[in-house]
């Protein structure tokens, strides 16, 4: 039967299924940790917001988010490139990836007992200005239990997440961060609204329309992509399928700028003499600013050259069965240099995020902090549901099955372009958002997704055409 005109109804059962899992996870960021003192916690922020969940999202059940799980996850990804024992399993099938994820699993646990101790010392430690403490702990029972609680919240909120993969509407991971930022921001701007002129709010909602405007065009628009021709078996076709992705570096270069900065920062803490050279290196300060450009300029390119690797991936294309015009090292610094022009866009669209929102802040002293990058994951990830949103409903059936899982980026993509070149409307989960991080993403799997109609059909084309390229499910 076809919904595509009509009444779908397995869209319709995902986004319900979505939509409670996410409000049982929101609903438990509204459920305080024992032994929280509200009186303290009064004292200290002046006006307690039951329902704020900038500020009970602290002490909530949930406090341990999904960093423990995220860092688990990341460290056998690391690993798995020098341990002989995780590379195997890492190269090797759907059941070796599986494998992983369980390995990243319990892993999950001392790394959440560490920092679900490190919440509750802290917790415990701090007083309010009337002298009451936050925690009410009187034994190392109702430490332990504590701590126990946030852990065991832990698990269950990676339970939630996987549920909205399996069966809701995108990637579970994704749903529950692009809540939490919706949550955050709306409950910022509600709180600081009456702050604004007419004049200052229009210009910040200016300001937030540009950054939109910036990440969905850059995301959307600035495909480039590399004509070549393959010879596969008895069968000759030309496809114009594989291409670079419009952030070849992620934003990770945010990140480990900000970490090398700060390197010296926290070295020079442990010194008297070094507070006035801290002073310079203040977040949003010019040096601060100066440095951050420079150090995203080259962490950009080498991550973009280093994630795309022309050399290897063509080698990588060949032994599938392509075939590539004039094969040799031409091709490669062909491939490098097309990836250092288009880099380009996307280098300076991260410094603005860097530099920007502190120049908006100091300058024009707007109050709260908007846009960034929670502002552009929050649109990569609303691209996500709307390339699942329009697929499933071009699919005859309305019902999508996964046909195979990816962690690279360049695969994915030349492999779904080729798929709906055939006429296959594709969805690759999760696909957008796991363009901020590559393979420093490996919590965000990509699966691809089609009707359960045309499933063996893109089978064949992942094995005739990529040897059996992605992790595959038998």
């Amino acid at each position: 039967m076809s919904y595509r005109q009509g009444f779908n109804p397995p869209l319709l059962l995902s986004i319900i299924i979505t939509v409670v899992l996410v409000l049982v996870y929101r609903l438990g960021v509204q459920i305080r940790i024992p032994f929280i003192n509200t009186e303290a916690a009064q004292e200290v922020f002046k006006t307690y917001r039951y329902f704020d969940p900038g500020y009970i999202g602290r002490f909530s059940i949930f406090s341990l988010g999904l960093m423990p799980y995220v860092s688990g996850y990341l460290m056998v990804e690391i690993c798995s490139l020098f341990t002989p024992f995780l590379k195997k399993l890492r190269m090797g099938d759907y059941e070796g990836r599986q494998k992983l994820k369980k390995i990243a699993l319990i892993l999950t646990l001392p790394l959440g007992v560490l920092q679900g101790s490190g919440i509750v010392t802290g917790l415990t430690d701090t007083i309010a200005p009337g002298g009451a403490k936050f925690l009410e702990i009187s034994s190392s029972y109702e430490y332990i239990l504590l701590v126990a609680v946030l852990v065991g919240s832990l698990y269950f909120l990676i339970f939630i997440t996987e549920l909205i993969s399996k069966f809701g509407f995108g990637q579970g991971i994704s749903m529950i961060i692009m809540s939490g930022i919706c949550a955050d921001l709306s409950s910022s701007a509600l709180a600081n609204l009456g702050n604004f002129s007419k004049i200052e709010l229009n210009m910040l909602l200016l300001l937030a329309a540009i950054f939109s405007f910036i990440v969905v065009s850059t995301t959307v628009l600035l495909r480039t992509k590399i004509s070549f021709s393959t010879y596969h078996r008895s069968s000759e076709k030309l496809f114009n399928a594989f291409q670079f992705n419009t952030c070849p570096s992620g934003k990770i270069a945010i990140g480990y700028a900000g970490s090398i900065i700060m390197l010296p920062v926290t070295i020079f803490s442990f010194f008297d003499t070094g507070h006035p050279f801290i002073n310079y290196f203040q977040p949003g300060s010019v040096l601060y600013n100066a440095i951050s450009v420079v150090l995203i300029f080259v962490l950009s390119y080498v991550l973009a050259v280093f994630f795309l690797h022309p050399k290897r991936r063509i080698v990588k294309l060949k032994q599938s069965g392509w075939e590539f015009p004039d094969f040799d090292e031409t091709t490669a610094k062909f491939l490098t240099s097309k990836l250092v022009v288009y880099n380009l866009p996307w280098t300076l669209f991260l410094c603005v995020l860097v530099v920007l929102p502190s120049i908006r802040i100091t300058m024009f002293e707007y109050p709260f902090f908007i846009g960034g990058t929670s502002l552009y994951i929050a649109v990569v990830i609303g691209l996500d549901i709307l390339d699942r949103y329009n697929v499933q409903r071009q699919t005859p059936s309305g019902q999508l099955v996964t046909i195979a899982e990816f962690n690279d980026i360049y695969d994915s993509s030349m492999i779904k372009r080729h798929i709906r070149s055939e006429g296959v409307p594709c969805h690759l989960q999760g696909f957008y958002h796991r363009h901020l991080y590559y393979f420093f993403g490996p919590y965000l799997d990509i699966k691809m997704m089609v009707g359960n109609d045309k499933a063996e059909f893109c089978r064949d084309i992942i094995k005739n055409y990529y040897n059996g390229l992605g992790l595959m499910k038998n």
